[in-house]
């Protein structure tokens, strides 16, 4: 006698084969191919069995059918349907090492579709069709096939908690080992061995998404007593900033109401990072020859840098942001019968990739953010200020000014001293677009910043 839901007292029926089978007919020489994989299930007796729907949707929005309407449903394919008044589907219940009658059906017309009625009890069972002719005799007889039908349960869940945060919040900043522990009602275990009549499957649905798209799927590590909790493991990894719903869904296609008692939100505690820091840069100018010409050296060293770097997307993939950077570059060239000198500004808009490497503070459930990668690049001017030469006797010439667009893309490491304190090191390359003069210069760089 199969275990019945305290909510339903009603089945799901599931074919475990494909309903593909060759019939026979009298003569043995006709053949009829149903279609495979075809599900057969039974619907619930209780009026709270209707599909529920994400508490996002419109109440205006198309009704989609209902997972019990396609329970017990049988379907084939006839060859020659015009050759067909009717069909007698014929099922049988197993019964120890045998089979007894349960239901004969027939349809109206040559339809090859058709529910089930009565409806049948959890268990195994088998069926064959017999196929009329267009003067009500028995033409095709298709042999015997064996399906399952599983129990119909409405699962429930009352609460999500993380075994570490012991809540339905996780923070990517902190540790997590991923394991949750899942409360409610009718929360079975998967069906691994494909041998029982009732189970439950599990996943991670994201904000916005329908049920019927799927989700990350968990580890399932140990179902509780009366079927009342279940612990899955996700892997962390795979959870992104967001809000998500844990979803049961039972062999018949009822699944949990999308609410707050099964949501899951992932964050972070700043939602987004403020980083400033200043120090030394030494351009290099390579490729151009200009200044090599003209001032007698590719490298100046008497330089400094600035950035600031906005970051308010933040995944576990990395933080996207926008970031502004500047240096100032002061050139002078004693030439001995005569001086050079000018100054180099550049300012660059940014865009900006940061992945943050943290570690687990041991005994602890923090984890420390250690260092951050930086990827950027973006555009701007470079702006060549008061270049002047200076003659004895108190004879300069007028001073060049030049203001260019330019664009610039570099790398750079972080190294947290505190939490909010760290040590910049990195590299940028700008090319400013100069007529007659395409120079590119390298900025190596390392500042100190802090991070609000």
């Amino acid at each position: 006698m199969a275990r019945k839901s305290r909510k339903f007292s009603a089945a799901v029926i599931l074919l475990a084969f494909s309903l593909g089978f060759s019939v026979f007919a009298q003569t043995g020489s006709d053949a009829l191919a149903a279609s495979a994989n075809q599900e057969v299930k039974q619907e619930s007796k209780k009026d709270s069995s209707k599909k529920k729907k994400s508490k996002k949707k419109d109440d205006d929005s198309p009704k989609k059918a209902r997972p019990e309407d396609s329970w017990q449903m049988l379907s084939w394919v006839e060859d020659d349907p015009d050759a067909v008044l009717k069909y007698e589907v014929v099922i049988e219940e197993e019964v120890g090492g045998g089979y007894r009658p349960a239901v004969t059906l027939q349809t109206e017309d040559n339809t090859t579709r058709m529910q089930i009625t009565p409806l049948l009890e959890p268990g195994y069972y088998r069926f064959k069709v017999i196929t009329y002719d267009l003067i009500s005799r028995p033409a095709k007889v298709s042999e015997w096939k064996r399906f399952r039908v599983y129990a119909a349960h409405q699962p429930e869940i009352r609460d999500v908690s993380s075994r570490v945060s012991h809540s339905s919040t996780i923070y990517l900043e902190e540790y997590n080992d991923g394991v949750f522990t899942i409360e409610g009602h009718e929360l079975f275990m998967p069906d691994k061995n494909n041998k029982s009549l009732e189970f439950t499957d599990y996943y991670l649905v994201p904000e916005g998404k329908d049920v019927e798209d799927g989700g990350i799927v968990p580890e399932i590590l140990e179902g509780g007593k009366k079927n009342r909790s279940v612990t899955l493991k996700f892997d962390i990894k795979d959870l992104d900033t967001g809000d998500y719903h844990v979803v049961a869904k039972d062999a018949s296609g009822l699944y949990t109401e999308l609410g707050s008692k099964n949501e899951l939100s992932v964050r972070y505690k700043k939602p987004f990072d403020l980083d400033v820091s200043a120090g030394y840069t030494c351009p290099i100018v390579l490729v151009d020859n200009t200044f090599k010409e003209f001032m007698g050296s590719q490298v100046w060293p008497i330089s400094a840098v600035a950035k600031v770097t906005f970051m308010p997307f933040k995944h576990n993939w990395g933080y996207l942001g926008i970031g502004v950077t500047g240096s100032y570059t002061r050139m002078f060239y004693d030439e001995g019968n005569y001086t050079v000198d000018g100054n180099m500004i550049t300012a660059h808009g940014l865009l900006v990739y940061q992945f943050p490497i943290r570690f687990r503070v041991k005994g602890t459930n923090q984890r420390r953010h250690a260092f951050t990668v930086e990827l950027h690049g973006g555009a701007g001017i470079a702006y060549f200020m008061d270049y002047q030469y200076h003659f004895p006797h108190g004879i300069d010439t007028p001073k060049l000014n030049s203001t260019d667009i330019s664009a610039i893309a570099g790398l750079s490491f972080q190294t947290y001293v505190t939490s909010r304190i760290y040590v910049e090191a990195g590299i940028d390359g700008f090319m400013a677009f100069v007529p007659d003069m395409k120079g590119i210069y390298l900025l190596p760089q390392v500042s100190a910043g802090f991070q609000f």
